[in-house]
């Protein structure tokens, strides 16, 4: 597979679709025009049927309605044509992914990708979680401070309507006078709400500075980011941390561990040699160098330099748009699929907690 010839016809196919799909206008005239022709056919045929009831005779002829009929039918055939071209370009763009498929090298390498994300996004919403849990301590040691947190995410809801209306607002063209004094009310309260926001959150942070010293600034900056209360939000990530593990079992075949049951697992000496490169990784930022060759014998060191080579060719293939957009759509896929079932899931514990 050449990937930059690949690549360029898979650029000219997402443009294609992606300009079909974006003429809104186009698509508006052609629901329309079926709209208008539907409603004058039922407007001659209900002519009609009132003059036969009142028992006139018929206000439309045949031929009329017969031509009002084939409006429909031309208007229907238009829009169905559309978005046959829509689906037709967007179904060329997925032969593009299906092509990356079926190529086996390729499959597997974006799988070990994937898989590599799901652990990633896995272990920052267990560090998240933690660090939720460690913040909703703190609130329950101190009501106060919770009350400061909650009048924060409060604001912060009135902030994003002002913003909503005043675009509203702003967007209404001419406007009345009732809604030009609304508009400069808005905009007035959104400064004061802004302002308030900023009190607090600096509140916050001395309150934390003072009383807990050694919390780290990703905790912290977890509180400012906050938009419900701490048990909603500790929630919230609780279900996508569950649905990322799902996720991670689709793609890995297996279920996702951490490095401390990993290492529990392991023969001691393994295990003692893994405990080095995490000591190495923490206190340098990366694995502690092993001599070239190492404990390989040359059979293994040949297929391992294959495998280095084919690493290095991926690299190269993840600056191409086909192979990210492939990428993003096979992760936002696993993703919707591991969250319904998620659901499923936390429905079947439910209904099994209340038969009992």
């Amino acid at each position: 597979m050449n990937l930059e010839d690949f690549n360029n016809e898979y650029k000219r196919d997402k443009k294609k679709y992606e300009t079909l799909e974006a003429d809104k206008a186009k698509l508006s005239g052609c629901k329309l025009d079926l709209f208008d022709a539907k409603t004058e056919y039922d407007r001659l045929v209900s002519e009609n049927e009132r003059a036969k009831i009142a028992g006139k005779p018929a206000v439309h002829k045949a031929k009329e309605i017969e031509n009002a009929k084939e409006k429909v039918r031309k208007a229907l055939e238009n829009l169905n044509k559309y978005k046959g071209k829509v689906q037709g370009a967007l179904d060329k763009v997925n032969e593009r992914y299906a092509a990356l498929e079926n190529n086996p090298e390729m499959k597997k390498q974006l799988d070990s990708i994937l898989k590599t994300r799901m652990e990633r996004s896995i272990k920052d919403r267990s560090k998240k979680l933690s660090g939720y849990k460690k913040i909703k301590e703190i609130m329950t040691d101190h009501p106060n401070f919770e009350k400061t947190v909650r009048g924060m995410t409060n604001t912060k809801k009135e902030i994003r309507k002002l913003n909503a209306r005043i675009q509203e607002l702003e967007n209404k063209s001419p406007r009345t006078k009732a809604e030009e004094t609304e508009l400069n009310k808005s905009k007035r309260d959104l400064t004061k709400k802004e302002a308030d926001l900023t009190r607090v959150q600096s509140e916050i942070t001395k309150f934390i500075s003072k009383k807990y010293p050694d919390m780290s600034k990703e905790n912290t900056d977890l509180i400012m980011v906050m938009t419900s209360n701490i048990g909603q939000t500790i929630k919230s990530v609780k279900k996508d941390l569950d649905t990322r593990k799902i996720a991670y079992k689709k793609v890995a075949g297996k279920e996702y561990v951490t490095e401390e049951q990993y290492e529990q697992n392991l023969p001691a000496p393994l295990s003692r040699w893994q405990r080095f490169k995490n000591w190495v990784r923490g206190k340098f930022g990366k694995d502690p160098i092993v001599p070239e060759n190492a404990g390989l014998s040359p059979e293994e060191q040949s297929k391992q330099d294959h495998e280095d080579r084919k690493q290095s060719q991926f690299r190269d293939a993840m600056k191409y748009d086909v192979v990210k957009d492939y990428l993003k759509q096979k992760e936002e896929e696993v993703l919707k699929a591991s969250s319904k079932e998620r659901r499923a899931e936390s429905q079947t514990q439910r209904d099994d907690e209340s038969s009992r």
